[in-house]
């Protein structure tokens, strides 16, 4: 009575122990839901033990299952559950096992698969190598900055690697920018020399 007791507790512990999702947790930011699959698997194992109960008793005698209870054939109440009774107990919770290791499998999938899709929802997007300015709310990537005069970025890398040839107008790092000369200066046209005057 005492093993009958136990497997009455564990049978279908899946339905007690496990809980999917939300039906709408794909607009729900945050939701809790069962992602163990301890319950299924102590459920496979309660429907795999009664089944094999179950074949047991089917080829034993009732001289048998008397013995294995300690009673004598034909003794009065003994054993307590007939040969045929203990088969429909056992198929019954063999049954209800296998309904929740069905449930807690699914429901447990299920919770991992909106647990997934949740990830994926709050992750922000990476933005593209090379893209300036990022996008809202992401970190700038490697790309040409400062960007050309008058013109907007293009894809490449900056600061330069090391050794690379500098472009034009752009230092390398850790140097001083060259200043630039003023313009020169126009030189002023030189007036002609006045003529001598003529002699009295």
């Amino acid at each position: 009575m005492r093993r009958l007791a136990v497997f009455l507790a564990l049978s279908g512990c899946s339905f007690a122990f496990v809980s999917g999702p939300p039906p709408d947790h794909a607009r729900l930011s945050y939701f809790d839901c069962t992602t163990s699959r301890l319950a299924p698997v102590l459920d496979t194992v309660l429907t795999g033990l009664m089944a094999l109960n179950v074949l047991t008793l089917g080829a034993a005698s009732d001289a048998d299952w008397a013995s294995s209870n300690h009673c004598n054939p034909g003794d009065p109440n003994c054993p307590a559950i007939s040969r045929n009774g203990a088969m429909i107990i056992d198929g019954a919770l063999g049954i209800a096992g296998a309904a929740g290791m069905i449930y807690g499998f699914s429901k447990t999938g299920a919770c991992r698969e909106a647990k997934h899709e949740q990830a994926l929802r709050g992750s922000p997007q990476q933005p593209m190598p090379g893209s300036w300015p990022p996008p809202q709310g992401g970190q700038p990537q490697p790309g040409t900055w400062p960007p050309p005069q008058g013109g907007p970025p293009q894809p490449g890398t900056w600061p330069p690697p090391q050794g690379a040839p500098q472009q034009p107008g752009y230092p390398a790092p850790g140097q001083p920018q060259p200043s630039t000369p003023p313009p020169a200066q126009p030189t002023p046209p030189q007036q002609p020399a006045p003529a001598p005057a003529p002699a009295q």
